[in-house]
């Protein structure tokens, strides 16, 4: 069973709209019909989910935003520089622990100065630029195939609302039409109830 159709149902150009009252009971009919499977499960006809293509990392982030564990940023303990003790400072030899502290520290520091020297220079401030026109121009493409979309949308429902109008003459003659084939099978029906009645009066009137 497809689960688009070639038929669009509703009219909303030309029906009125659905009162509250007909709505509420349109939904109840719906949910009365519906099973508790037909509710939790998936319509056959939809296609399988594609297999997760998410890294690790993505996956233990979802995850944790799924548990509500707060994020916790990177530590910075060891670019901190480390703190003196009165056991180290009184002892001949040095504490590894603290050497390797140190040593990392300064060389991420010694990065990190080389690295805003080189912000400060005229490269940095050009790749900065350069940088800003290209997101200029990724805004510019997605604002313009926001626009095309629109403007496909509004084509659409302009197409469908010509469509519409120009049979609502179609529809309201059918309608009453309908209307005057319900009446006169329900005026038929009244006659040959009269029409019964009377040869029944008729027949037993003569049989007296």
């Amino acid at each position: 069973m497809p689960l688009t159709s070639s038929t669009h149902d509703s009219l909303p150009y030309i029906d009125a709209p659905p009162s509250p009252r007909a709505l509420n009971a349109a939904r109840a009919l719906i949910i009365s019909s519906l099973s508790s499977t037909q509710t939790q499960t998936l319509h056959p006809s939809l296609p399988a989910l594609p297999p997760s293509s998410l890294t690790p990392l993505l996956t233990s982030e979802q995850d944790r935003i799924a548990a509500s564990t707060p994020l916790t940023g990177i530590s910075t303990e060891r670019y901190e520089a480390p703190a003196s003790s009165s056991s180290s400072s009184s002892s001949s030899s040095p504490d590894p622990s603290a050497l390797r502290a140190a040593y990392t520290a300064s060389t991420y520091l010694s990065h990190r100065n080389q690295n805003l020297s080189l912000q400060a220079q005229e490269f940095g401030k050009n790749a900065w630029l350069v940088h800003n026109s290209q997101l200029e121009d990724i805004l510019r493409a997605v604002e313009k195939e926001v626009v095309e979309a629109r403007e496909q949308v509004e084509g659409v429902n302009r197409e469908r609302k010509g469509m519409q109008e120009a049979r609502r003459v179609d529809v309201e003659g059918l309608g009453q039409r309908w209307r005057e084939g319900v009446r006169a099978v329900v005026e038929c029906q009244v006659a040959v109830e009269e029409l019964g009645k009377e040869i029944s009066g008729s027949g037993g009137g003569s049989g007296g």
